[in-house]
């Protein structure tokens, strides 16, 4: 399938449309365009000012250990998962992500919260802000 991003414009002060805005006060709305075997699809676009999701990060008795925590909703349908490698994690697209940062040891995924273990020789400042990123763009994509 292939996206493109567009834009539609307001009407404003068309003859045709007597009783339109100002260019003022016009607006201008993002939608997305699906073409898929040649036909096309109008959807709305997510709202590029809404705030991303967040995630708090708590420390744990393991000074290198962090516990990923949410209010935007579950990291995980239900259950959970357990990860000590890339190869472990290779069917869990979350997991698979998150072992893509550097110094990541281990992955542990429940719905309320998120664990990842780093080696100790890596910096929490140069793993941190990689995982809350990941972390916020998987509860966005949900």
């Amino acid at each position: 399938m292939v996206r493109y991003y567009i834009l539609r414009r307001t009407q404003v002060n068309s003859p045709y449309n007597p009783g339109a805005r100002s260019p003022v006060n016009s607006s201008v709305r993002p939608a997305f365009c699906d073409a898929q075997h040649g036909s096309f699809s109008l959807s709305t676009a997510p709202d590029p000012e809404a705030p991303m999701a967040t995630t708090q990060a708590e420390s744990t008795p393991n000074p290198n250990s962090l516990k990923f925590t949410t209010d935007d909703g579950p990291f995980l349908s239900g259950g959970v998962a357990a990860y000590s490698s890339a190869d472990e994690a290779a069917e869990d697209p979350l997991a698979r992500r998150l072992f893509g940062v550097s110094g990541v040891d281990d992955v542990f995924i429940t719905p309320q919260f998120v664990t990842v273990s780093k080696a100790p020789s890596v910096d929490w400042g140069s793993v941190k802000p990689d995982v809350e990123t990941i972390l916020a763009e998987h509860l966005e994509a949900a």
